[in-house]
């Protein structure tokens, strides 16, 4: 039943309408009589419902399965650019839900206390950014960013 309305919503998404509210509305709806009610299978009942997916959990579905999915489909299909550029727009407007350890140093190397910091951990899409430059450079930086090559190769792209 699940998976024949997860396949109903990707195809609703490509024809038109707003693929991160779609599959959102999708994730919400998901209820199952005993895992609203507990976090395990010994727990205790919760007076209240719990969501099976949290906002943060989709967010993560979107950013990392369902747009490259979504932007994949269009290449396959030969679908138009437009279609292309509403999918990436809609992925830039991603809210981030949570942020972590390895996004805080990120942003802390690159900015400081700059007050664009913040701006650059609004957005999933703008997170993995953070998460992409961490990896290939922080992780790779033994001279606490005395020695990074990043700024320089930023230099070189100007």
């Amino acid at each position: 039943r699940e998976w024949l309305g997860f396949r109903q919503v990707l195809s609703k998404a490509v024809t038109g309408d707003t693929p991160a509210s779609t599959a959102r509305e999708f994730f919400c709806k998901l209820d199952h009589p005993l895992w609203n009610f507990h976090y395990t299978l010994t727990a205790a009942a919760s007076p209240n419902p719990m969501a099976l997916i949290g906002e943060s959990r989709i967010a993560e579905i979107l950013a990392n399965v369902l747009f490259p999915f979504w932007l994949s489909e269009d290449i396959r299909h030969g679908e138009s650019v437009t279609w292309r550029i509403d999918v990436w727009a809609e992925y830039a407007k991603l809210p981030a839900q949570l942020s972590n350890r390895r996004l805080e140093t990120a942003a802390t190397r690159l900015f400081g206390s700059d007050s664009h910091r913040k701006k650059f951990l609004r957005t999933v899409a703008h997170q993995q950014g953070l998460l992409q430059i961490y990896d290939d450079f922080c992780m790779q930086d033994n001279s606490d960013c005395a020695q990074c090559p990043f700024p320089e190769q930023m230099r070189k792209w100007k």
